[in-house]
């Protein structure tokens, strides 16, 4: 998590308000979203046994939203 609040083009929230406009969503299985969270937004499922290729992929991810956000 504190990986994630370092990235300066990332906000971390835990606030279900914020759903509704958030780009990327990390959930687990036994969370259900269905009606509060942005229709566009990528969904992440985070895996409790996480190795280096889960975080890369993460990490891959929310470079790629950045990108294409800071392309509009």
């Amino acid at each position: 998590m504190m990986a994630l609040k370092n990235i300066r083009y990332v906000t971390v929230t835990h606030d279900d308000a914020d759903l509704a406009d958030a780009d990327l969503v990390i959930t687990t299985s036994s969370i259900s979203l269905a009606n509060k969270v942005n229709p566009n937004a990528v969904m992440f499922k985070w895996n409790q046994n996480a190795d280096s290729d889960h975080y890369g992929r993460l990490y891959g991810l929310l470079r790629e939203l950045w990108l294409q956000k800071s392309a509009d």
